[in-house]
């Protein structure tokens, strides 16, 4: 998940630092949301990662003291 956090804020100041530059339009701005999304869809898919161990280790232990 932190990966998904480093990807983002990179991201978001790879853009910025592009749209500082001389030929900038102000038209560059529009580009910001793109690694914000993508990092947190990393981000989302570690939380689901976790998720799912948690539950499926749960179960294994339900099903060890029911036997």
């Amino acid at each position: 998940m932190a990966v998904g956090h480093i990807a983002a804020s990179a991201g978001v100041a790879a853009v910025v630092v592009w749209s500082t530059r001389a030929a900038a339009s102000g038209w560059d701005l529009l580009l910001l949301p793109a690694p914000v999304l993508l990092g947190q869809l990393v981000v989302l898919a570690g939380l689901g990662v976790l998720i799912f161990r948690r539950h499926h280790s749960r179960s294994f232990i339900v099903r060890e003291q029911q036997s």
